[in-house]
């Protein structure tokens, strides 16, 4: 049975990416003691204090000192697959991808330190544990256990559409009533040697890197096999593991010439109770870097010694990377040389983009590894460089919502203004409209007096001659006088007389 963690979700329902899970970490892995390493005597010299720091023991006996390294998350040489899977957020990066996001789980570190166990499981036992897809097996590692995690949300939200409510780790929630459909692809491919290989499609011929505004950098004809069952994916991961090419030297018998990257590829449509349909394409990738190696060390010849070289010189690139992308904060525009590897070439839209990226820096605790201290240094230089690209995107991303809110400020403040000047426009015009209905009214009224039928002219004539009456001088009763025009006549108020 899969533990299911608790989900961060916003208002709407939608997952919130970013509410627990900065864009790039680092968490640090220790590996239990070999059984070679403890015959020798070898006693542990790292060692994890809690989930977040641990020491390093360094120097000879008696001139010990100890050096404390903090990062992301820390886990100990006791602690199973499961646990690394909840402490370093891998669960979160999944419902991420699920939503749209890229996501990718990158193990680093020396050849022997654990990374394929980490990202695979027992290598000898996998066949076996996944003839039955359902049955989780406790040494399985990142991928196996990411796909099943996969497919069980897939199908709880199939639940949750039908009516269904799903249950988390704290509690649950309910989906939205919409018809969503989902489809999965899975690829996987090898860099070796600096060149691009189809690991399940095997061929002599190398895959061509193209680059894309839509995808970034992808392998051209690289083949995409459609994942209807969880069995298909399963399938998928075994048959690139069997295919990607290993050696034998002295500090590993199966090291890993190459680096391996399955990318399993979601796309989700969601027909909304409006009849709105929204896609969303996400993608999670899982990288296993090969081991960096010593040559003084290994012993490598001939072609080993050519693969190793090509790997150091890989991730050397890597690290370039990383390096580049943290000093753009501080000086400006800087050149990030991702196109002088084919590795960074295929990461450049999740450590450089806006993806999420966890990496996982695998460690021996054993001192005759080459200096188990060094690698907790690189871990702890790709850790701060990786927290500034993190602080960088997050400022980055705070600036580009306080632009995009000014904007909606200052569109609403537009439209509110617009609505404004059209009810001003509105009431002008209906002011217009009652002034002229006035002055139309007073000209009716006005012929109506004048020449309108029913004596309303007699009436007037009458009130006038009741207010005023004439006088008439030398008996003459004539208005106008006589034919000389010398008469004349006065009058006087009713009241007068």
């Amino acid at each position: 049975m899969i533990k299911m963690p608790a989900i961060s979700r916003n208002v709407h329902g939608e997952l919130d990416a970013q509410s627990k899970f900065s864009n790039i970490r680092v968490a640090v892995r220790v590996r239990p003691l070999l059984a070679e390493e403890k015959l020798d005597g070898s006693d542990a010299v790292v060692h994890v204090i809690n989930g977040s720091s641990l020491k390093v023991l360094e120097g000879a006996e008696g001139e010990i000192r100890t050096r404390h390294f903090k990062f992301d998350c820390c886990i100990g040489p006791a602690e199973g697959q499961q646990s690394t899977m909840e402490k370093c957020g891998i669960f979160q990066m999944l419902d991420a991808a699920l939503e749209g996001y890229s996501a990718a789980v990158i193990a680093y570190g020396q050849t022997g330190s654990g990374k394929t166990y980490t990202m695979l499981g027992k290598e000898e036992t996998l066949p076996d544990n996944h003839k039955c897809s359902s049955h989780s097996d406790p040494d399985d590692g990142v991928m196996p256990r990411s796909i099943r995690y996969l497919f069980t949300r897939i199908e709880q939200r199939s639940a949750c559409r039908r009516g269904g409510t799903t249950s988390g780790s704290r509690g649950s929630f309910t989906q939205p009533q919409a018809s969503r459909s989902t489809t999965m692809q899975a690829s996987f491919l090898e860099v070796y040697n600096e060149q691009v290989n189809d690991l399940l499609r095997l061929s002599s011929i190398p895959k061509v890197l193209r680059w894309s505004k839509s995808e970034g950098f992808f392998a051209d004809g690289l083949l995409m096999v459609e994942c209807e069952s969880m069995e298909d994916a399963i399938s998928v991961m075994l048959e690139g593991a069997r295919n990607r090419k290993v050696g034998s030297h002295e500090l590993n018998k199966d090291s890993s010439r190459s680096h391996s990257m399955m990318t399993i590829h979601i796309q989700s449509s969601h027909i909304q109770p409006d009849g709105q349909c929204l896609c969303k394409r996400g993608k999670v990738s899982f990288v296993d870097l090969a081991g960096s190696e010593r040559l003084n060390r290994t012993k490598s010849e001939g072609m080993m010694l050519k693969e190793s070289s090509n790997i150091n010189r890989s991730l050397l690139t890597f690290g370039k990377v990383v390096s580049c992308l943290s000093n753009n904060r501080k000086n400006g525009d800087v050149y990030v040389p991702y196109r002088e590897s084919k590795l960074t070439k295929l990461l450049m839209d999740t450590v450089g983009g806006n993806g999420l990226t966890l990496l996982i820096t695998c460690c021996s605790p054993s001192p005759m590894s080459f200096s188990a201290h060094c690698c907790c240094h690189v871990a702890l230089r790709l850790l701060n460089k990786t927290n500034e690209i993190g602080r960088r995107r997050r400022k980055e991303e705070e600036r580009r919502r306080r632009r995009e809110e000014e904007e909606e400020r200052r569109r609403r403040k537009e439209e509110e203004e617009e609505e404004e000047d059209e009810k001003e426009r509105r009431r002008r015009k209906e002011e217009e409209e009652e002034k002229k209905k006035r002055r139309k009214g007073g000209g009716g009224e006005a012929k109506k007096t004048k020449g309108g039928g029913g004596g309303g002219e007699e009436e007037e004539e009458e009130e006038e001659g009741r207010r005023w009456t004439p006088i008439y001088h030398d008996g003459d009763s004539s208005l106008t006088g006589g034919e000389d025009g010398e008469g004349c006549s006065t009058g006087q108020l009713d009241g007068e007389r």
